[in-house]
């Protein structure tokens, strides 16, 4: 099971916390984070008839969800806010789910795919430095090779692991 709801504000990434609507805030939330939570309890049931080398849930989230490095990423200390605060909620939900299901054979993984050029990776006139085949790739590349010794890890869609 993939998890991939993302949203944004409608001007991002021009979303400085300063100036955060709480309605625009709430809709963001409400779509990348319960959405993905809803979602992933409906979908368990049919994970769970299947054989436990194959319950792995991956919950795309954002290198902007790392706490540690939130002031460096993409160049930019400020804005994204709305963004960013829902994709470091949905970093733990897996952290919550993961820990819940390790004894059932699940792997929750929170996966970064990078900065893409998709239509939220380029707006605001930003030139991200991966295509989405790069991107996708990589991403399957990492799938591939994940074991239960994974669960409730966060990791880059080049195998790498973010920090927090």
């Amino acid at each position: 099971d993939m998890g991939n709801a993302g949203v944004s504000v409608p001007n991002h990434p021009h979303d400085p916390i300063l100036e955060a609507k709480p309605e625009e805030t709430r809709r963001v939330l409400d779509v990348n984070v319960i959405g993905t939570m809803y979602v992933t309890q409906v979908l368990l049931p049919l994970l769970e008839a299947g054989p436990r080398g194959t319950r792995t849930v991956l919950n795309l989230s954002s290198q902007l969800a790392s706490m540690s490095l939130c002031w460096s990423v993409q160049g930019r200390r400020g804005n994204v806010s709305s963004y960013r605060m829902s994709r470091a909620a949905g970093n733990m939900m897996v952290r919550c789910f993961g820990g819940e299901l390790l004894d059932r054979g699940y792997v929750f993984i929170a996966l970064a795919p990078g900065h893409v050029s998709t239509d939220m990776g380029s707006a605001g006139g930003r030139s991200p430095p991966l295509t989405v085949e790069q991107s996708v790739d990589g991403m399957l590349n990492v799938v591939a090779h994940l074991g239960t010794q994974d669960n409730g890890r966060f990791l880059q869609y080049d195998g790498a692991e973010l920090p927090w």
